[in-house]
């Protein structure tokens, strides 16, 4: 068992929560890191990003007329 249930008696709910923060928080943090520093070329990454937002739904209608 966990650390953080048996020595600490945190409930496991709390617990749960807890790391489902800290596993949101960091990628958030590491990629603003990364984008101040000048390690992402901002452009293409704007683009990828655009297309992504733009071909999920279509995505997601092709499954549902698929069945």
């Amino acid at each position: 068992m966990p650390i953080i249930l048996v020595v600490l008696k945190i409930p496991t709910r709390v617990t749960m929560a807890t790391s489902l923060a800290v596993t949101l928080v960091s990628p958030i943090r590491i990629s603003a890191r990364k984008l101040i520093t000048g390690q992402v070329p901002f452009l293409p990454a704007t683009v990828h990003t655009a297309a992504s937002l733009l071909a999920a739904p279509l995505g997601q209608y092709s499954q549902a007329c698929s069945g």
